[in-house]
């Protein structure tokens, strides 16, 4: 008797321990959607999403499944339930009719997302969900129903990171449809949050905020060096910050060589940008719905790695190796025009057939080839491997 009541107390003790940590992350492949902050910060309403629907319902298409509205949406909790209050100055209609809206243009294929903080308050001193995590939990899953949460680390001081993680993941966990719901944790790199992050989120941002500049986009690509074992096969995404897409602070060939390396590394692919100049930059928009591109990232395999840095002359490759064994390879030069040798070998690979997306162009390669690269423009390819 005793020896059954024990052996049912282990397996309930395993069974409980298992479930508790089988929820997280939730995703097998690299998020992909749309943020609002980098091209409007606290400047967001209604009237302008709506202004962004057309060229979104377009991405929709290519797989950017989330819309998000980031800080600034919230004014205030009621006083006897906690609740978040929403700027209705901003959103008369409300969240749950901008969802559905979301979900009618793009035909199902996206739904909308929201932003809170770990900490006391959000970074633009909105209410934060410090102390609230079970009830804002409840009204972001099942009231909204969305399909994104954004927690960002603002005014989060003598909190311990990995309890507060863990909070608000057993939060989301009680509710009913989490289990659609991508968590990112915007928690700019600290405490080698990688590290344990996969337990508590889907995706965890490992740099600071980007910035539409290639000094930005290169000190954010770089936080993602080695770090690409905490990665993939079912443990979440390393996350260096969002596209810089259609901004001034970056001529065409930078801002594709950055999609192309976020793209290459499994990088979750959340576009910051005002989708209207988007989608009037049809070069740019090509760019980030190219199928081939984005079927490198969707892959459930490790992120990538950086294979090559030159420090002389300032060039780098990155790579990948796909769930299906072929490779992901973006090649560039971060100073000047330079030509670049590219060796199959450095793969592993003794012959293989190359195809270069931006110039589609099949080729195959069985030793080094030598790269005419221009300044801070690259090559992406995929690799296959031939026996």
């Amino acid at each position: 008797m005793r020896t059954t009541s024990y052996l049912g107390f282990v397996l309930l003790f395993f069974f409980t321990f298992f479930s508790s940590i089988a929820a997280f992350p939730k995703t097998d492949l690299p998020p992909m959607g749309f943020n609002t902050w980098n091209a409007f910060g606290c400047d967001i309403s209604e009237d302008l999403i709506n202004q962004q629907l057309d060229v979104f319902s377009y991405l929709s298409q290519f797989g950017y499944s989330h819309f998000v509205l980031d800080d600034c949406v919230f004014t205030g909790r009621e006083k006897t339930t906690g609740k978040l209050i929403l700027d209705t100055e901003k959103f008369p209609s409300g969240l749950v009719a901008l969802n559905n809206k979301i979900k009618s243009v793009s035909n199902n294929a996206a739904s909308l997302g929201v932003y809170s903080c770990y900490g006391r308050q959000t970074c633009q001193k909105r209410p934060g969900s410090y102390g609230h995590y079970d009830v804002d939990a409840k009204y972001f899953i099942e009231e909204l129903g969305v399909s994104y949460i954004k927690m960002d680390w603002c005014n989060s001081k003598g909190l311990n990171m990995q309890k507060v993680m863990s909070d608000f993941a057993a939060a989301v966990e009680s509710t009913k449809g989490y289990e659609s719901v991508t968590i990112e944790a915007c928690t700019w790199g600290l405490d080698n949050v990688q590290t344990f992050a996969m337990k508590y989120a889907d995706m965890w941002r490992i740099s600071r905020d980007i910035k539409c500049s290639w000094s930005s986009f290169m000190h954010n690509l770089h936080a993602m060096a080695g770090k690409h074992k905490y990665s993939g096969g079912g443990k979440g995404y390393n996350y260096p910050d969002m596209l810089e897409i259609s901004c001034s602070g970056m001529d065409f060939f930078e801002q594709r060589t950055q999609f192309s390396a976020f793209a290459a590394v499994g990088s979750p692919l959340v576009i910051g940008a005002d989708l209207r100049k988007l989608g009037k930059n049809k070069e740019l928009l090509d760019v980030v719905t190219n199928t081939h591109a984005l079927a490198l990232n969707q892959d459930p395999s490790p992120q990538g790695y950086r294979m090559y840095k030159d420090l002389v002359d300032e060039r780098e490759i990155w790579a990948r190796r796909l769930s299906n064994g072929d490779f992901a390879v973006v090649i560039f030069t971060t100073m000047w025009d330079y030509h670049m040798d590219f060796d199959i070998a450095d793969l592993g690979l003794k012959k293989a057939k190359v195809y270069d997306i931006w110039n589609d162009r099949t080729f195959f390669l069985d030793k080094t080839i030598r790269l005419e690269l221009n300044r801070h423009d690259c090559f992406l390819f995929r690799v296959t491997p031939i026996e």
